[in-house]
């Protein structure tokens, strides 16, 4: 996609979005009370580029510390979490407001980028597909 004002803008990788953080991502492999969120969750360095953002580094924390209270909760570690609650899981970060996906549409993705330049600072970039 590109901005339907100018052809300077970013261009937006559509076919990427929606984009999911797996539970796994926040876990570790020997320690199974440990939750990991924002820079420190597991991810390869291409990952890295989306989720390095902060209303990303946000939600992983929202999603670690839901996780923490789910599993002192019930007294489960994250291995069983994984194995048969991550559905409980998504269900309760959706109860505090949180998000489980993320799409163009939304003002936290689109936030990272700077203003389009034939709009203005306050008007944020318009979508059409590239042909």
């Amino acid at each position: 996609m590109l901005c339907s004002w100018c052809n300077t803008c970013p261009p937006y990788g559509s076919s990427l979005l929606p984009f999911y953080l797996p539970f796994r991502a926040l876990t570790n492999e020997k320690i199974g009370n440990l939750l990991v969120g924002g820079k420190t969750m597991a991810q390869t360095f291409h990952a890295n580029a989306g989720t390095r953002l902060h209303p990303i580094e946000w939600a992983s924390g929202l999603a670690a510390g839901v996780s923490a209270a789910l599993m002192a909760r019930l007294k489960l570690n994250s291995q069983q979490v994984y194995d048969h609650h991550v559905e409980t899981l998504q269900q309760e970060i959706l109860k505090q407001g949180g998000k489980l996906e993320w799409t163009l549409e939304d003002d936290a993705v689109l936030a990272p980028y700077p203003p389009c330049p034939s709009r203005g600072a306050d008007e944020g970039h318009g979508m059409r597909s590239e042909t």
